[in-house]
């Protein structure tokens, strides 16, 4: 799969976050759909954060659209 990377291997070109951010947040248990464990090594799945940028961009279009009408 290449949309998994394993973040043990992992270079700082192929992460969006830095490492320590990814196995913190692993530990917090947040954003599963994104950081996994499998086999026990950590992969960080890049297809998965880029559906959640869209979804954040989206909302904050929407929300800056909605502002603005309402001036």
């Amino acid at each position: 799969m290449e949309n998994l990377i394993q973040v043990s291997t992992a270079t700082k070109e192929q992460l969006p976050l830095s490492k320590h951010s990814i196995y913190k947040y692993h530990c917090q248990k947040k954003f599963p759909a994104i950081i996994l464990k499998v086999a026990g090594k950590l992969f960080f799945d890049t297809a998965a954060w880029r559906r959640e940028v869209e979804k954040v961009r989206a909302r904050q279009v929407k929300e800056s659209e909605r502002l603005r009408r309402g001036r």
